[in-house]
């Protein structure tokens, strides 16, 4: 059992704090936490400063764990969370994947940069975390995001509690932020999309072309997309292998059932310009976006991202009759909700569509011939 005390109840303030005739600082006596007794220098001329370093050493000795949380930053117990995220990606069992822990470091720098990289957990508070909720609206970032960094937040100082760093109580400490988001429904028409390859084809973008089809054809995520090989497209173009680590779902074949897969596939081998085993060139992800959006600004369409690809696959499936069940098994879900929610929702025309019975179009897509060859 350790020691719960730093002096006797008798003594006296003279007896813990004095100076000495050689000396013009005043000094300290106290027990320490193991039971010791113990006298030093406070360093101090001031009496008032010097009482302050005495309240602090018999704080130190009653609480051993005081200065190891006094002195724990927010970049400690993020730094913790990445790690311990990461251990968990690589580890056998594999809990949680790379994306997961990737996830989470990119919160990280986000809570560091609105915080502070040298903030002190001591000094979280819950006016504090308001004031960055507050700041962040203002910046128009969205409350969905805001309550992942939050959640962020939340993991870290779960783990800093356990290792000691800090003591407090997260749920009186975090504010309440909304993690619901409005789906976005941005999904590309066989016109649009038309037009998005033919502008990179006639830009000499042939690769890029070339990975837009891919990932209508197959639903294939961006970083799926880089780790595509021309081994993963069967001979027949039947199947095709999509390398998505999120989960483990996600790594998975996909079959090319429908004619607009099989057009936009043809599309996607014959343009891509990977070096060796690789079917595409690198293309960094931010500069991805900037070309899309560019893309999109010439052909004046909408904007769109990879993940409107990924929905655009999902929704020309729902919309030539095939099952929320089987929808998301080649979008690499675990169940139906997120397709019924976010990939597969219908509009309003196409449902009425199919709840006339008037089929949904099935034929192929290709960009013009002319623009091919």
């Amino acid at each position: 059992m350790g020691i719960t005390r730093s002096r006797s109840p008798r003594e006296s303030e003279s007896e813990r704090l004095y100076r000495r005739p050689d000396s013009s600082v005043w000094w300290c006596s106290y027990t320490t936490a193991t039971g010791e007794r113990k006298r030093e220098s406070t360093g101090c001329a001031n009496k008032k400063d010097a009482r302050e370093f005495l309240e602090q050493r018999e704080l130190e000795a009653r609480d051993p764990g005081h200065a190891k949380r006094a002195s724990a930053t927010l970049r400690d117990a993020l730094k913790a969370l990445v790690d311990d995220r990461q251990l968990r990606a690589e580890s056998a069992t594999a809990d949680r994947s790379i994306a997961t822990a990737k996830f989470y470091l990119s919160k990280s720098r986000v809570l560091l940069a609105g915080l502070g990289r040298d903030a002190l957990l001591v000094d979280l508070t819950p006016a504090v975390l308001d004031e960055y909720v507050a700041r962040r609206r203002r910046e128009k970032v969205k409350d969905s995001t805001i309550h992942k960094e939050l959640t962020s937040l939340r993991a870290a100082l779960r783990l800093a509690k356990r290792a000691g760093l800090w003591a407090g109580d997260v749920d009186a400490l975090l504010p309440e932020v909304s993690g619901q988001s409005t789906p976005r429904e941005r999904w590309l028409t066989e016109r649009e999309l038309e037009l998005v390859l033919n502008d990179l084809i006639e830009r000499g973008a042939h690769d890029r072309a070339a990975r837009v089809a891919f990932v209508v054809a197959t639903s294939a995520e961006w970083i799926a997309t880089e780790r595509a090989m021309r081994a993963d497209v069967g001979d027949d173009r039947t199947v095709v292998r999509v390398r998505g680590s999120k989960r483990e779902t996600r790594d998975r074949e996909t079959p090319i059932a429908r004619p607009w897969q099989h057009d936009l596939l043809a599309i996607a081998t014959l343009f891509a310009g990977g070096v060796g085993e690789m079917l595409f060139r690198r293309w960094l992800h931010s500069n991805s976006i900037r070309e899309l959006a560019e893309c999109a600004t010439r052909v004046k369409i909408e904007r769109f991202s990879w993940n409107d690809l990924r929905r655009t696959c999902a929704q020309w499936m729902r919309r030539d009759g095939v099952s929320l069940e089987l929808v998301s098994a080649v979008l690499g879900h675990a169940d139906t909700r997120m397709v019924s929610r976010v990939y597969g929702r219908l509009d309003a025309r196409e449902l009425g569509r199919q709840i006339a019975g008037e089929g949904a179009r099935s034929d192929g897509i290709a960009p013009r011939s002319g623009r091919l060859q």
